[in-house]
């Protein structure tokens, strides 16, 4: 027999929800300790001052280490860092470094790294200017600059002429481990209008002389340059030894013109010589070889 059918539905009863328990909203501070807070402070001071201590008695400048150089000895480049034995190996300021060593030595072109060695060796790796070049001051004074127009030392004429020579530009008021600064600038007959002068600045004349020197550094050609004339701005002129005399016209395309001389010099023979015109002029984009002969 099925039951089914007698059954009654069952109701059940949902449970009624039950009073949430009251939270803690507050909780009366407990004392503080002040012996167990001191000893940790003091414990925290007794570290620091452990640290210190140890950096001032073993991180000392012992021993200084120079790379690059070849001009300045270890004890002239120590000197002119400011870096005294017994400084603080950890606290040496890097920046003051680099600057004092580039102000006090001419020479140094860049400061390329300072670095430390534990515990006692700081490492100053430099780059020399490799090359210079020899410009008068208004007196007659010969100078040596490199190509970044950094004042390098005084020399004599004999010095002078084993550098490349700067023509056509003086030095006004030179000063060693300073930019070089022209003198005023001077006025140019115009060919075609005598009455006309034209005024050129040396500022323009040494920043091309300056931009060849730069260039043909940049090519690897390193001192092969007897001189650089920029007394006509329109005709510049350098000589690469006595073999070549070199024509750029005026100072337009710098970097251009000395790349096509240095590909032009590395094809022609050993024992061949003569005018290498790079003006660009008569020749577009081409470098026209005449020989001497």
């Amino acid at each position: 027999m099925d039951n089914s059918t007698n059954r009654r539905p069952v109701h059940r009863h949902r449970p009624e929800n039950k009073p949430r328990q009251e939270e803690t909203v507050y909780t009366e501070a407990k004392p503080v300790n002040i012996t167990r807070f001191l000893i940790r402070i003091a414990t925290v001071v007794a570290i620091v001052m452990a640290i210190v201590f140890g950096m001032s008695i073993f991180f000392k400048v012992d021993k200084i280490e120079v790379a690059g150089t070849q001009k300045y000895s270890v004890a002239q480049i120590q000197e002119a860092s400011g870096v005294l034995n017994g400084t603080n190996l950890l606290t040496l300021n890097k920046g003051q470094i680099a600057s004092r060593i580039l102000a006090k030595l001419p020479y140094i072109q860049k400061v390329l790294s300072i670095g430390i060695r534990l515990p006692d060796t700081v490492i100053i790796q430099v780059e020399e200017t490799e090359v210079s070049y020899a410009v008068q001051s208004e007196d007659g004074s010969w100078f040596l600059v490199s190509c970044q127009g950094k004042i390098l030392e005084q020399v004599d004429g004999a010095v002078a002429y084993s550098n490349t020579r700067i023509l056509g530009v003086k030095l006004e008021d030179p000063q060693i481990g300073k930019t070089a600064v022209a003198s005023e600038m001077v006025a140019m007959p115009d060919v075609e209008a005598p009455s006309a002068p034209i005024t050129v600045y040396n500022s323009e004349r040494l920043s091309a002389a300056l931009q060849i020197a730069k260039e043909m550094e940049t090519n690897e050609v390193l001192g092969e340059l007897a001189t650089i004339d920029v007394s006509d701005m329109s005709n510049i002129t350098a000589w690469y030894g006595k073999k070549f005399e070199i024509r750029l016209g005026d100072g337009a395309d710098i970097p251009k013109k000395v790349f096509s001389v240095v590909q032009a010099i590395s094809q022609l023979g050993q024992y061949q010589a003569g005018v290498l015109d790079a003006s660009f002029t008569t020749w577009p984009d081409e470098v026209y070889y005449k020989s001497f002969d």
